[in-house]
């Protein structure tokens, strides 16, 4: 930490502004499963129906990101990233207000397409922001950023829910907090930058031969094999709740987090290996 601290601040503040960003991103695809047996009670459809949320959610994640990279290549990471916010936003806040299922899968469905443009404009704006040097820690932080949203909307949402806080007023709030960091966007706009308008050139590529698997690193990749059966387990809502509270089920959540240290170690120790490259 005390070495990311030590970063220029201008550095410190675009990291800072991107891992707040991914956070509320992975808060999201999280923060609606304790709330789960309220929502299918109202809407009056099972969890295995409900899951398809996540269903569209993820698709629309996944089969837009590649689009979304050539679109932050042509306009830059800052507007990409703008729009992507509000998208999420509104996506995810307007489920406190729908009447119908098939309300909720249109819009988890366009809060996917607001999820995809993360990973493409943070990437492309960290990229440029920061010294190429320090890019491996830059990254990580992004990447820790992620990973506390995924653990924090859970469990922020069960505290709301211990309070009887109810389900449409604490699920509005995110899109409000996530309005406000579009927000925010506009407004610290020069700090951040644009990401994709700018190259990096002259940096050598990297041989196959000095990144070669060290076994260390084939340890590691065990222990994020091991995390993807806890995180598989995590998003079965469809499962209902007496499996997904079960021993089973926190069993496979401990074996995620070992992988999670992993999946956050295995990058640093990579760019470090980068780092010797002729």
């Amino acid at each position: 930490m005390a070495s990311v601290i030590s970063f220029p601040q201008r550095e410190v503040r675009v990291i800072g502004l991107i891992s707040v960003a991914h956070f509320l991103s992975h808060f999201c695809m999280t923060a609606l499963v304790p709330f789960y047996t309220v929502i299918s009670s109202e809407l009056g459809v099972s969890w295995t129906n409900l899951s398809w949320g996540i269903v569209a959610y993820v698709i629309c994640t996944g089969i837009l990101q590649t689009p979304m990279g050539f679109l932050v290549d042509r306009i830059g990471g800052r507007r990409v990233l703008i729009g992507g916010l509000t998208l999420l936003a509104v996506g995810i806040g307007s489920i406190g207000f729908v009447t119908e299922y098939w309300h909720f899968i249109a819009l988890m469905a366009l809060a996917g397409v607001g999820n995809s443009v993360f990973h493409p404009a943070d990437y492309s704006i960290i990229s440029v922001a920061v010294e190429e040097k320090r890019l491996g820690k830059a990254f990580s932080c992004h990447t820790f950023g992620g990973s506390s949203g995924m653990v924090a909307g859970p469990l922020i949402m069960a505290i709301a829910l211990n309070y009887e806080i109810p389900w449409r007023t604490a699920i509005g709030a995110i899109g409000v907090v996530g309005i406000a960091m579009a927000l925010m966007f506009l407004v610290f706009g020069g700090t951040v930058g644009e990401g994709g308008a700018a190259k990096r050139r002259g940096a050598a590529p990297a041989r196959i031969a000095d990144v070669a698997p060290h076994p260390v690193d084939v340890f590691i990749l065990y222990l994020r094999l091991r995390r993807e059966r806890g995180h598989r387990a995590f998003f079965c809502p469809g499962a209902g709740p007496d499996v997904q509270y079960s021993g089973g089920w926190r069993r496979r959540g401990a074996d995620g987090l070992s992988g999670q240290c992993a999946r956050l170690c295995s990058p640093g120790r990579f760019c470090r290996r980068l780092d010797k490259t002729p």
